[in-house]
C-alpha cells in the first residue's frame, strides 16, 4: 500500500521490533525498523516517517533522548513511547514532553492502534512544533 502511512519502529530488541512491525503491518500501515536512535538519526528515512514506535531504554540513545533530539532539529513526527518498566520517574517525564504516548510493553494491537490514530490524526502533540 504506497499511500499508507510509514510507522518507523525502533527498539534495541530484534524480536520485539520484528513483532512491533508485524502488528503494525497487519493493518495496513508501513514500517520501517531500526535497532537504535542513532541508526534511525543517520539514515535518509526521517522525513518518510509519519510517526514513530520507540523502546525508552536502549543502548545508546533512550527514546526521550530521540524525543528531544527531534525536538532540536524541528522534526515534526508523533512519538509513541514504549516501555517494559513503566517507573514513576518515566510516567512524569512523558508528561513534562510532547510524546505522544507511554505505553506498557507488550502492547496489544487494539491499544496499539488507538495510540497510532491519536498520533496520525494529530489529536496528540507532536514531538516538535
Amino acid at each position: 500500500m504506497s499511500d499508507a502511512p510509514t510507522i518507523s519502529i525502533i527498539d534495541d530488541d530484534e524480536f520485539v521490533r520484528d513483532a512491533l512491525q508485524t502488528l503494525v503491518e497487519s493493518v495496513g500501515y508501513a514500517t520501517i525498523g531500526f535497532s537504535s536512535a542513532e541508526e534511525f538519526i543517520n539514515s535518509n528515512r526521517i522525513c518518510d516517517t509519519s510517526c514513530l514506535i520507540a523502546d525508552v531504554q536502549m543502548s545508546g540513545m533512550s527514546g526521550f533522548d530521540l524525543h528531544d533530539w527531534l525536538i532540536k532539529n524541528l522534526h515534526n513526527i508523533p512519538l509513541i513511547l514504549l516501555t517494559g518498566l513503566p517507573t514513576e520517574r518515566f510516567k512524569v517525564r512523558a508528561t513534562k514532553s510532547i510524546a505522544a504516548d507511554l505505553q506498557s510493553k507488550p502492547i496489544g494491537l487494539e491499544r496499539l492502534m488507538v495510540c497510532l490514530e491519536r498520533a496520525l490524526n494529530g489529536s496528540v502533540k507532536q514531538a516538535a512544533g
